[in-house]
């Protein structure tokens, strides 16, 4: 779990859950400030569409972030 705001990189994907939306949302960092988060969003589920259509960018806070989205990979 992120714990920092310094952690956060531009371009990075995490799942979040920001205020406003009813479930957990897919986005991609477009812009950090001192306090705040600025996610594209990727995917969310249909009851949020509504939402995630009427700004290009969704604000978040660093609480809000559920985890990172980072690709691994596991060969077997």
């Amino acid at each position: 779990m992120v714990k920092d705001i310094q952690e956060i990189q531009i371009g990075e994907r995490y799942e979040v859950k920001p205020k406003g939306f009813h479930r957990a949302i897919r986005g991609k960092v477009q812009k950090v400030t001192a306090d705040k988060i600025y996610f594209e969003v990727e995917h969310c589920e249909l009851v949020d569409k509504p939402i995630a259509s009427e700004t290009p960018l969704v604000e978040a806070e660093i609480f809000d972030i559920k985890k990172s989205l980072t690709e691994h990979y596991f060969f077997s």
